[in-house]
């Protein structure tokens, strides 16, 4: 998890052509449940949002079809979202 980085920050951090974003496109296809989260608002300092991380998480590893995640606390990882796609 990029450090206290937003969701924005991260994916403009993956996109960049190189090594690393190579390294991210083969873990995208050999894990195909990899996100990108909020870090910065979710994680990065103690406080009342980090119940708000944990109960993220929490979705990351159980998700509900009925209810989707937000977008704006975190986006699956796909190979074709680091080539510039967009997150389902």
């Amino acid at each position: 998890m990029p450090c206290g980085y937003s969701i924005d920050r991260t994916m403009n951090e993956l996109r960049q052509s190189g090594p690393v974003q190579d390294r991210w496109r083969r873990a995208c296809e050999q894990w195909p449940n990899l996100y990108v989260v909020d870090a910065a608002s979710y994680f990065s300092r103690p406080g009342p949002r980090l119940v708000d991380g944990v109960e993220l998480l929490d979705w990351i590893l159980h998700p509900n079809p009925n209810l989707p995640i937000d977008p704006i606390k975190a986006i699956k990882l796909e190979a074709s979202v680091l080539a510039g796609g967009c997150a389902s």
